[in-house]
């Protein structure tokens, strides 16, 4: 069921369009990322939605209620909606008690009962309660914001890029407590950020913004098998894009033949594979050929603990053709040196653009 619509939203700033029409519908109860390059817009359609812009054109319902239309906007503090933002925006000289009671009515005979069962359910100590917001980790501070943000009980909650100042290990441990709450709460989230392996971790709908336009959107895992071009595919991760030949379900590429959906034209096209789609078999005299494939050398091998980064090099396909050079990514167990002489295969089918 739609809950949130946005219909034609545009916004400008002098000449530029920081949004540019966009259509966007959000179910009741889901988790949708907005993600993009810097620039693309993602942090004005945050701030339309919230209220604390008023779009030049375009629509924003939410659960039947117009908050904007025609020039007219719905003022932020009528809109029911939570916000988290990067660094939490605690207030310093507040406790973490009055920090996560700052939205209840102050004479509420509940709210230290609110504030106790919201501690719960951010999975925070109330031995933390009486403390400065300087007094506790970037992780709790954030979850007291989180914890902040739910207490009104909001319709929407809008994340703004929440997890990008914490480490890495903080950041994966705090995003999946933040989707077990969402999730356990119903609330509805829109997350706002950079990062693509947390916009595909986080959401149930991923929306890829460029220039102010919504390039694609749809299930993480569509996105990221189909992307709909070029940018979407290499933004949403590293991405193998070859010159093919197609006819009927097999693309001829410099990686040999390619299996391919049915239904594309014949004829010259783009192709995309993600890197963990290519297989490295070592060559040798005791291993032999596995089967079909290219061949090819390692000319580049980076350590990067858990994973390594390696570029093969295949030889052109077509006499006189240059080398081309594949960026892999593999287990770092499975590292090889550089010159290594190695076969190539591919798993799965390849997308074909267009």
């Amino acid at each position: 069921m739609s809950f949130l619509v946005l219909q034609g939203l545009t916004k400008h700033y002098a000449a530029a369009r920081a949004t540019d029409a966009i259509d966007l519908v959000v179910a009741r109860g889901s988790r949708t990322s907005i993600v993009g390059p810097s620039g693309s817009g993602k942090s004005t359609l945050m701030r339309l939605i919230a209220g604390f812009e008023a779009p030049d054109a375009g629509t924003i319902r939410l659960d039947g209620t117009v908050l904007a239309e025609g020039g007219i906007s719905m003022p932020a503090h009528r809109r029911g909606i939570g916000i988290v933002v990067q660094d939490g925006a605690l207030f310093p000289h507040l406790s973490v008690a009055e920090n996560v009671a700052f939205g209840l009515p102050p004479r509420d005979a509940g709210r230290a009962a609110r504030v106790r069962d919201l501690m719960a359910m951010v999975d925070l100590d109330i031995s933390l309660l009486d403390r400065r917001p300087d007094q506790i980790s970037g992780g709790q501070q954030q979850r007291v914001a989180l914890a902040r943000a739910l207490a009104p009980n909001p319709r929407l909650l809008l994340l703004d890029e929440p997890f990008s100042a914490l480490d890495t290990a903080l950041r994966i441990s705090t995003r999946k407590a933040v989707i077990a709450l969402l999730a356990a709460t119903g609330v509805t989230a829109l997350l706002v950020t950079h990062d693509q392996a947390e916009a595909l971790s986080f959401a149930d709908q991923v929306a890829v913004m460029h220039k102010g336009r919504l390039a694609q959107v749809g299930p993480p895992h569509r996105l990221y098998r189909q992307p709909v071009d070029r940018m979407v595919a290499e933004f949403l991760g590293e991405a193998i894009i070859l010159s093919a030949v197609i006819e009927g379900r097999a693309a001829t590429s410099i990686l040999g033949p390619l299996a391919v959906a049915e239904g594309h034209p014949s004829g010259r096209a783009e192709v995309m594979l993600r890197p963990e789609q290519v297989r490295v078999h070592v060559l040798s005299a005791e291993a032999g050929v596995h089967g079909a494939g290219v061949f090819g050398r390692v000319m580049e091998m980076e350590f990067a603990g858990a994973s390594c980064a390696m570029v093969v090099e295949v030889p052109g396909g077509a006499p006189a053709a240059p080398a081309r050079r594949i960026a892999l990514q593999r287990s770092s167990m499975d590292a090889l040196p550089v010159g290594t002489q190695v076969q190539i295969s591919v798993a799965g089918e390849a997308h074909v653009f267009g």
